[in-house]
């Protein structure tokens, strides 16, 4: 252990409120100043008061903190204890020279180490925060560089003009300032291990980017310190990504690619009464007015519309409205004419398996009859219309509505049954699925089962969060539990197409690999791949198969309308026949 030892030579005198001590018979320092006795950050003790000395200034002139703050005196005796091991005359007087360069731009207490290379200072950074700096050889304090400082009151650490680097010299994890060169601001960077690639981004704020210092951005990926390149930004409330995002998915095959995990739904938009639309959808190289769509929701939820708007984003017009009143569907509105995009009957309305209930129109349907559209064969056969004579009309009831209301309550409907029409032409030697009144059809039903399939498996856990909630018109700050769903995921080696593994060098000061310079091992790539589990997902497919039969009216009221005509042509025959032979 050094031992401490004392100073006590001569007399001082003091001045009431001031730091600079004076002495008689001292020799704190011989006459050229290059060999000391007593040293910056030496303690001296006179009565009851101690103070640090900050300053040898002659053999005869000492500076102390605090100032003295007893009555002015002279003649007093005094102490500088010391430490025996660094008194010999060529270190003292070593160090109390460069002390005293320092000492010379700015005078506070520190502790300076200087050699042929370069010179660091731990000491005050004139608001009383231990700071460490740092600069060349002889470098005068105004002239070092701050390395770090430790502030006073709350024990903060930072760094300024410097990067704090983590694991090697060139830094993995760096604050620094943006070296840009046009923009003056801080930032943090991940950068690579030989401190020339930014590789991995940062975080600061770039007026650069967008013009506005106020901004701060989060880079990862793909940045040098002289590119403007943005992988990942974080604007206030604003975030922008160069690329692909993956949500839930590792390989994203498009803008923004959401794959669910755990069964959550893979995207939700989010809005309420004061928000604008739920969706917006933007040409940019649109034709005039023609460049913004977007889906809205009424303010009560009722109603989502799809919209086409001006570039002013004006003048809405409605496309559709689909309704709602709980969770059913109530209705599906267009905002104008509905078409098939393709013309030539190419496009049903319905099909077999799922009809339309009922159709209200205020006119009838227009079929074309247009004989350039047409192979005229002529008029009905007698054999043709005994067959549809031989059909008859009946009233019915529809088995489902029964089944819904109860015989008394469905409803009589009046018309043929396809089966009689099918039995009527084949007794005359016809096909009636020759003719286009008969239809018969294909009908699929629908069968739902349960099937075994596989998706990423998760961990549910609980999760309290702070939320602000308007309580009798006060926001209030309360704790809700939530449940929070975590990817189960493993961590494999990375291997190339023929099977090899992929290994990449992490630095480390232990390791027995050098890669330029840096020390470091060789360990396997490795990346998370998803724990997949069983479940039963019940699903809808196709099970038998049926026919169904159908007459299309408006054709069979032609063929009864023809049948009609050539039954009362017979009749006004027969009349005619009748009365010649009456007035014969």
């Amino acid at each position: 252990m050094p031992q401490i030892d004392r100073y006590i030579s001569g007399t001082v005198s003091v001045t009431s409120g001031s730091g600079t001590i004076n002495g008689t018979s001292t020799a704190w320092a011989d006459a050229s100043m290059t060999k000391f006795s007593v040293l910056a950050g030496h303690f001296i003790r006179i009565g009851n008061y101690v103070g640090l000395i900050v300053a040898v200034n002659s053999p005869t002139q000492v500076v102390a903190v605090p100032p003295y703050g007893g009555a002015t005196a002279n003649g007093l005796s005094y102490e500088v204890y010391r430490t025996t091991w660094i008194e010999t005359a060529a270190i003292v007087g070593y160090l109390q020279a460069v002390a005293n360069r320092g000492l010379a731009a700015a005078p506070m207490i520190g502790l300076y180490l200087d050699n042929s290379v370069m010179r660091m200072a731990l000491r005050d950074d004139g608001a009383g925060n231990p700071s460490l700096f740092v600069g060349g050889t002889g470098a005068a304090d105004a002239a070092m560089p701050r390395v770090f400082s430790v502030d006073k009151t709350t024990g903060n650490f930072w760094t300024t003009n410097g990067s704090l680097g983590v694991g090697t010299s060139g830094g993995i994890i760096s604050y620094r300032a943006d070296v840009r060169g046009t923009i003056a601001t801080t930032a943090i960077w991940f950068q690579k291990a030989d401190g020339t690639q930014y590789t991995n981004g940062w975080i600061g704020g770039f007026p650069g980017l967008d013009g506005n210092s106020a901004h701060n951005f989060l880079h990862v990926g793909g940045v040098t310190s002289a590119d403007g390149v943005r992988r990942i930004s974080l604007q206030g409330d604003l975030v922008s990504v160069a690329g692909k995002l993956g949500v839930g998915e590792i390989n994203p095959q498009a803008a923004i690619h959401s794959t669910p995990v755990g069964g959550a739904c893979p995207l939700r938009l989010e809005v309420n009464a004061t928000n604008p639309p739920i969706m917006q959808l933007y040409r940019s190289n649109g034709a005039a007015d023609q460049k913004f769509w977007d889906w809205n929701i009424s303010a009560d939820g009722a109603i989502l519309t799809l919209r086409a708007l001006t570039d002013t984003y004006a003048s809405p017009g409605v496309v559709m409205d689909i309704t709602r009143v709980g969770a059913s569907v109530t209705g599906i509105f267009a905002g104008a004419t509905l078409y098939p995009n393709v013309d030539g009957g190419a496009r049903n309305l319905g099909g077999a398996s799922l009809r339309w209930g009922t159709v209200y129109a205020i006119t009838a349907a227009i079929n074309t009859s247009d004989i350039r559209f047409k192979l005229v064969r002529g008029a009905f056969t007698d054999q043709e219309l005994d067959a549809w004579g031989d059909v008859r009309a009946s009233a019915y009831q529809f088995l489902d509505a029964i089944a819904e209301k109860g015989a008394a309550a469905a409803r009589m409907h009046s018309g043929w049954i396809a089966q009689e029409v099918e039995a009527a032409f084949t007794a005359r030697g016809l096909d009636a699925r020759r003719y286009a009144l008969f239809c018969a059809d294909t009908v699929t039903e629908k069968v739902k089962v349960t099937e075994k399939r596989e998706r990423p498996a998760v961990d549910i856990i609980e999760q309290v969060e702070e939320v602000v909630h308007i309580i009798g018109g006060v926001p209030t700050l309360v704790e809700e539990v939530r449940q929070v769903s975590i990817p189960r995921q493993t961590i494999e080696p990375v291997v190339r197409a023929d099977g090899t593994p992929v290994m990449v060098f992490r630095p480390d000061p232990k390791g027995e690999e050098t890669v330029a310079g840096e020390k470091g091992r060789m360990e396997p790539m490795t990346h998370a791949i998803p724990v997949m589990e069983e479940y039963d997902a019940e699903v809808e497919i196709d099970g038998d198969t049926s026919e169904r039969l159908g007459l299309r009216y408006e054709e069979a009221l032609v063929l009864e309308t023809a049948w009609l005509r050539r039954e009362l042509a017979r009749q006004a025959a027969r009349i005619t026949a009748l009365e010649a032979r009456a007035a014969a």
